[in-house]
């Protein structure tokens, strides 16, 4: 007999299989590194590694660690499992290096 237990993911993890599903200049599409997450989401460092621990330990996203700076690759089919309704243009608030921002705004809520 096989038993699974279905996985509870938190807005956090959602968001970031978003991140990964789309296209950046430079990042190959279905992959972040812990710096790209950090600086497109505005996340800290031990949310971000919190977040991506708990999507490897689960087997959605997996780690290439042979560089100096680990890559963690999301396969097509997780992320649309996991995200099935959003839009590669939906419900992530992005803020990379190109924008405004300026730290004082608030970013709406995810």
């Amino acid at each position: 007999m096989v038993v699974t237990i279905p996985v509870e993911f938190e807005t956090d993890h959602i968001t970031l299989l978003n991140l990964a599903r789309k296209c950046y200049p430079g990042v190959p599409k279905y992959s972040v590194t812990v710096a790209f997450v950090e600086r497109m989401l505005q996340w800290a460092l031990d949310r971000t590694t919190r977040v991506l621990e708990k999507l490897v330990m689960e087997g959605i996203i997996w780690v290439d660690d042979k560089d100096s700076v680990p890559v963690y690759y999301v396969l097509p089919l997780w992320v649309e499992q996991y995200t099935p309704h959003s839009t590669p243009d939906s419900d992530v608030i992005l803020i990379d290096e190109r924008s405004e921002f300026d730290g004082t705004t608030p970013l709406p809520s995810v």
